[in-house]
């Protein structure tokens, strides 16, 4: 299993988070969007290839089905990483996913890394009107003609599936009433990360066309049973809101499989290229080794310290306790 890690932008990412992709040629005569994304893929290569020889530095061994099997292993969660890693179904087919990359340490102070596979996902939320019968065939229809539709749209782009969910809606009016299932959503699942931000840029303003219109005019799409002649613009019209689309990778999978830093858990390898996480602990204390540092470097009156004239006239640094601290005699 190959690993890919993604991460934020060019700017402002931590060299941890990164992302691999395959080594990207350019072919003479390929468009201007094809020779772009040839770059990030050759930068996401090399900052995996950063990545990986700082986890060896570091001596984070992989500890994955392949190598390992379903070997348990217990491990305190120091640190977590979103990624991606290429996976292979039954029928040979390799595609990537996102997965997170949870940094630990064992009883006896070794160690490892392993890896969670988890698909993102967000919420897209029809008009009120259409969640007053959930048992009607009627609205059963509606369900599968949306279901259809998102998925002929938006499977090219990454789109694995569609679910209908009922999730608790504050402003229902009746949202307290046993009888209410709660609003009625549909929930895409995606393979990758990029994957949910590209139909979340495409299904986004057409959102917010709908909401525009519906402050003004109520219009919603109900086919009738056996319609099928409603057009795309149509199907598309009735969804008025999209939700849990901002949330972080990191934080989607902490709250889905409720994994914590500071925790043991007892990581199992699984066959299908992800682990289990059992019998949490976070009462247990660890005892890593801790490294905390502060500079102190000259500037100009109400400026921030620039880099290229001023000077660091001191490094405190704390391992495990013990303070030291370092001081320059020249400035």
């Amino acid at each position: 299993m190959s690993r890919k890690v993604f991460g934020q932008n060019r700017g402002g990412g931590s060299n941890y988070q990164r992302q691999m992709g395959t080594r990207a040629v350019l072919v003479p005569g390929s468009s201007e969007a094809d020779a772009e994304a040839a770059r990030r893929t050759e930068y996401k290569r090399r900052k995996q290839l950063e990545g990986e020889a700082l986890d060896e530095k570091f001596q984070f061994q992989v500890w994955d089905y392949k190598t390992q099997g379903a070997t348990p292993r217990r491990g305190w969660v120091l640190n977590m990483i979103p990624t991606t890693v290429q996976v292979t179904d039954d029928s040979s087919i390799s595609c990537e996913k996102s997965a997170l990359d949870l940094y630990c340490f064992d009883p006896d102070g070794c160690n490892f890394k392993a890896t969670v596979v988890y698909s993102p996902y967000f919420y897209v939320m029809p008009a009120p009107s259409n969640n007053i019968l959930y048992d009607d065939p009627h609205n059963a229809n509606y369900r599968n003609t949306i279901i259809s539709h998102l998925q002929r749209k938006y499977e090219p782009m990454g789109l694995q599936h569609v679910e209908v969910m009922y999730r608790q809606d504050l402003d229902m009016i009746n949202h307290l009433a046993p009888t209410c299932k709660g609003r009625l959503m549909f929930k895409l699942v995606f393979f990758t990360v990029q994957q949910l931000m590209d139909v979340r840029r495409d299904i986004q303003p057409i959102i917010e066309k709908n909401k525009a219109r519906i402050d003004t005019a109520v219009h919603t799409f109900q086919p009738q049973h056996g319609n099928t002649t409603s057009s795309p613009g149509d199907i598309l019209s009735s969804l008025v809101d999209i939700r849990e689309y901002d949330v972080s990778y990191v934080n989607r999978v902490c709250i889905d499989l409720n994994v914590r830093a500071g925790t043991w858990y007892t990581i199992t390898p699984t066959p299908d290229h992800s682990i289990t996480l059992t019998d949490s602990n976070n009462t247990k204390r660890a005892e890593p080794s801790v490294l905390a540092f502060d500079l102190e470097c000259t500037k100009a009156p109400l400026k921030f310290p620039d880099a290229a004239v001023d000077e660091i006239f001191m490094i405190s640094y704390m391992v495990n306790g013990k303070g030291f601290l370092i001081i320059s005699r020249s400035v």
